[in-house]
């Protein structure tokens, strides 16, 4: 049977000093089986959100070409947090206070709303605007604030107890995590870690495969390789084929009788003219080999271990 914490247990919890974990939620409560299911209809949902965040984030330099110069991109993002520093402060920063208040704090559906779209779209303007920052914890944060619209739903509707409305917060940032970055199981030990909850594993784990399949079934790339790649392509604009190639390694051994065994590394025959060569003497590697190994290792060895890695 659940176990519920009463309001007198929650009080004497909180005394332990949360400060040391990034977010406050003080004791959140052990969810119940009967709510599972709407946990696997909420990480579908907030899977599909991560899909937008990933594709919006893709997709801002297009809107940026629109300025003629990097220094105007700038002026731009600037001009928007200032007049958000007045208008709607809340969407500026990192976002962990903000996510501690939409726990603690009611907030009508109408407020959430608007903090999700100015999240959103300032993530986006901070980001696509090129100076130097991350967009890990305004994730997180997007992923909090999309949680909580739809738990505050499930509350309207009386599908959800509001003594788990924290619950459904912590889970929404796990599975928007997954369906963004697809590395589930540093999602689920990373929300652990931030929330100092360590009790809800199971139900982390259900939402972010489910959050994973929804956006591997949308083909939305994962957001920090696909960024990774377009970085690569634009540094390597005059050769650039690397980047949208398979990269193949093999291994070779150096078996006694082999006809490389004795030969200089230089004469050794590639399969590209692009291929690196990489030689293990007795676990040591040495990238292109032949210019930086000494003389006395300027034949290939029995025993030895070749890997080339080669673009086809």
């Amino acid at each position: 049977m659940s176990k519920y914490y009463s309001a007198k247990e929650i009080k004497s919890q909180s005394k332990i000093s949360w400060h040391i974990y990034a977010f406050d939620f003080f004791v959140l409560p052990f969810l119940p089986l009967e709510y599972y299911g709407y946990v696997a209809l909420l990480s579908l949902v907030v899977g599909l959100a991560g899909v937008v965040f990933n594709a919006g984030l893709l997709n801002i330099p297009r809107f940026y070409k629109l300025f003629p110069t990097p220094f105007s991109k700038i002026v731009f993002a600037l001009f928007c947090a200032g007049i958000l520093g007045f208008v709607y402060p809340q969407v500026l920063g990192g976002g962990n206070e903000l996510i501690n208040n939409i726990a603690k704090t009611p907030y009508t559906l109408q407020a959430l709303l608007l903090l999700l779209a100015g999240k959103f779209i300032f993530t986006m303007l901070s980001y696509g605007s090129g100076v130097p920052g991350g967009f890990f914890l305004p994730m997180l944060v997007i992923g909090a604030l999309t949680g909580s619209v739809i738990s505050n739903i499930m509350i309207a509707l009386g599908l959800l107890d509001p003594f788990f409305y924290s619950n459904i917060i912590v889970i929404s940032m796990a599975a928007f995590f997954s369906a963004s970055v697809r590395a589930p199981i540093t999602g689920i030990i990373l929300i652990m870690e931030m929330t100092g909850s360590f009790q809800h594993m199971l139900v982390l784990s259900i939402a972010s495969i489910v959050a994973f399949i929804a956006a591997e079934l949308c083909r939305s790339k994962p957001i920090y390789e696909e960024l990774l790649a377009r970085s690569l392509q634009s540094a390597n604009k005059n050769d650039g084929s690397h980047c949208e190639r398979q990269r193949n390694v093999i291994e070779l051994a150096v078996c006694s009788g082999s006809p490389i065994d004795g030969r200089l590394i230089k004469e050794i025959n590639r399969p590209v003219n692009d291929t690196t060569i990489l030689i293990n003497f007795n676990h040591f590697k040495i990238r292109n080999a032949m210019f930086f190994i000494d003389k006395k290792h300027r034949h290939v060895i029995f025993n030895c271990f070749i890997y080339l890695l080669c673009y086809p």
